[in-house]
């Protein structure tokens, strides 16, 4: 149901941009991408980052939405060209495209990612989740333990 989520807002995001090409606006990618995905992480209540699995070359996500985790997300820089989001059923949604750099950064409060176009343009996004969580193996581990013992 998210995926289905996701595809029609990239679709409605992709309408009103063939619109506004159409109009002789100039379109930059890199802000285009910044909605894209803001509108994406907007939609939970709060995102878990794995911080044991988390790089500067790729970012897992568990957003939750109404109290219940969803599937794993992953952020990540693609073939030295691309940023892209994947899941693990597979299938993945490109972020920015034609990038020569990306950078991830696990901030407190938020993800910053630094990217580098080919023609040298450097931008730093930043995605503040609702709420956002910092969490590695040895949290979930920790977590197990206390509720056995409420069992």
């Amino acid at each position: 149901m998210i995926t289905i989520l996701c595809v029609f807002s990239l679709s409605q995001i992709l309408l009103s941009f063939k619109h506004y090409q159409g109009k002789g606006h100039l379109n930059n990618e890199v802000v285009f991408s910044y909605v894209q995905f803001k509108q994406f992480l907007d939609k939970f209540d709060e995102v878990t980052v794995r911080t044991d699995l988390s790089n500067s070359q790729k970012i897992i996500l568990s957003p939750r939405i109404n109290h219940k985790t969803t599937k794993d997300y992953r952020i990540e820089f693609y073939k030295n060209e691309m940023v892209r989001l994947t899941t693990p059923n597979g299938g993945h949604m490109p972020l920015l495209l034609n990038l020569r750099a990306a950078r991830f950064y696990i901030e407190p409060d938020y993800i910053r990612l630094h990217v580098t176009e080919l023609d040298g343009k450097k931008s730093d996004l930043i995605f503040k989740p609702k709420k956002m969580i910092l969490k590695d193996k040895a949290d979930e581990e920790t977590d197990k333990k206390v509720d056995k013992g409420k069992g």
